[in-house]
């Protein structure tokens, strides 16, 4: 609830600072609770945090209310294996996951991804820099420890015809990874 109504202060602030204090409060205040949070409250919040000018605030939540949800990781597992068998809560596990990363992309893609979306968030925040917000966003994402993250990612940027976006982030081992796999997948597919 305290992280909430930080949120709300936030909102009817005028003063950027002032704005950028409460969300910072209600973020860490969110981050504490990710335990509580029903999974249908966050779409809300990543909202909140988005039209107030902070999609980065958005992916720190959405990525510790992951590993709050699944600290045993069998979204990664199910990855790995996609035969292993799962029990019914462990499957809502990993669709709570994938929700949001979907939810997670939409957030990023107010970063000048998308321009109707980037238009809304600078025209609530005109103070909004969006070129250092995307870069601080695609930075807090490649320091990610969740590696399906990583390929979710990877993966919107090659559908939304970014490639050269993500050819530009730092080489981690998943982006490797993922290079590799893609590269035999084509490769294979036209054999």
């Amino acid at each position: 609830q305290e992280g909430i109504e930080a949120l709300e202060r936030a909102r009817l602030c005028i003063s950027p600072t002032e704005r950028a204090e409460n969300v910072s409060d209600g973020l860490q205040s969110l981050k504490k609770a990710c335990k509580v949070i029903p999974f249908s409250n966050l779409q809300t919040i990543f909202s909140q945090l988005d039209l107030l000018g902070f999609p980065d605030s958005s992916l720190q939540l959405g990525l510790r209310f992951i590993e709050v949800i699944d600290p045993d990781n069998l979204c990664l597992q199910r990855e790995l294996h996609p035969n292993i068998q799962l029990n019914a809560d462990e499957l809502e596990i990993c669709r709570q996951r994938e929700k949001i990363y979907e939810r997670l992309m939409e957030s990023l893609s107010c970063t000048g991804f998308d321009s109707e979306k980037t238009a809304l968030i600078h025209k609530l925040n005109p103070n909004v820099e969006i070129k250092t917000l995307r870069d601080n966003c695609l930075r807090l994402a490649a320091s990610s420890r969740d590696e399906v993250f990583h390929y979710r990612l990877y993966e919107w940027l090659v559908k939304s015809k970014f490639t050269q976006t993500l050819l530009e982030l730092p080489q981690t081992e998943y982006l490797c990874r993922f290079l590799r796999s893609t590269f035999v997948s084509r490769e294979s597919s036209h054999i």
